[in-house]
């Protein structure tokens, strides 16, 4: 039985990402769609333009995308990095070595930090929809008015009756996780904000729980100078605008996460 053929994907070089525009109108131009799609692609590429493609053409994505001024490269599929699923941690110790990651149980699971892989914070707005059922009707001013009518003689009912109607709520969050990987052998743990004991920051803890976030990762990031850092950690340690991070949930830090890990891999076998 013939051995089925490689599949290729087609990784930007980095070291960061490039603008969005470039490599959307690189797509545009390879795969002859509207350059609105080939934005949306670029925005949730993440560092990863293409997956499961055949050689010849990748290699030709990853030339239109070099022609752009967007470095990429045409790799085999298996070489992509898959990030270990993430262990979760509520709490930290640090010392000079390194750091002890807390769960739930208060199990410790140690890190020194010479092999911390990558700081990849992000942050982003969740949407949660809620379906309410309630009842509407007439006010008590409203009800007042319609007995003091009645009593007069006129039969109006001021405000409608009552009803059962279903309303629609939008409750917005912003939302901020921190994954921390580890080199080989490669390990993940997954700090969510809302779920994270801060005390580990000392006198430098604030009321705040987006800014105590903030400084968990510029902690992590000085004491681990040699790893790699997400866009959503750049704009943090920058004091710059949560939204220009780009990300629309964790996929988006997973996808980004994976591209980083490679491009390391590839570069330190």
């Amino acid at each position: 039985m013939a051995e089925a053929p490689l599949s290729f994907a087609v990784l930007l070089r980095g070291p960061e990402l490039p603008e969005q525009a470039r490599c959307a109108g690189a797509v545009a131009a390879f795969r002859q769609v509207p350059f609105c799609d080939a934005a949306r692609l670029a925005r949730s590429a993440w560092g990863i333009m293409g997956e499961d493609m055949e050689k010849g053409e990748a290699e030709g994505l990853a030339a239109a995308l070099e022609e752009a001024g967007a470095p990429a490269v045409a790799l085999p599929q298996g070489l992509l990095e898959p990030p270990p699923a993430p262990g979760q941690a509520v709490g930290m110790e640090f010392d000079a070595l390194g750091l002890r990651l807390l769960d739930k149980a208060g199990a410790p699971a140690e890190m020194r930090w010479d092999r911390v892989a990558l700081v990849a914070a992000a942050g982003f707005k969740e949407t949660t929809v809620k379906k309410l059922t309630v009842k509407e009707g007439p006010t008590l001013t409203q009800k007042a008015a319609s007995m003091g009518l009645m009593m007069a003689g006129l039969p109006i009912r001021v405000g409608g009756k009552e009803r059962v109607v279903e309303k629609t709520i939008e409750d917005v969050e912003l939302l901020f996780f921190l994954d921390l990987f580890e080199r080989r052998p490669p390990r993940r743990f997954r700090v969510d904000a809302r779920e994270f004991d801060y005390s580990c920051l000392g006198p430098g803890m604030q009321p705040c729980s987006a800014e105590n976030f903030r400084a968990l990762v510029g902690l992590l990031a000085a004491r681990a100078p040699r790893a790699l850092r997400s866009r959503g950690s750049q704009v943090l340690l920058g004091r710059q605008p949560v939204n220009t991070m780009g990300y629309d949930s964790l996929a988006d830090l997973e996808r980004e996460s994976r591209w980083r890990l490679t491009l390391e891999g590839l570069r330190d076998p």
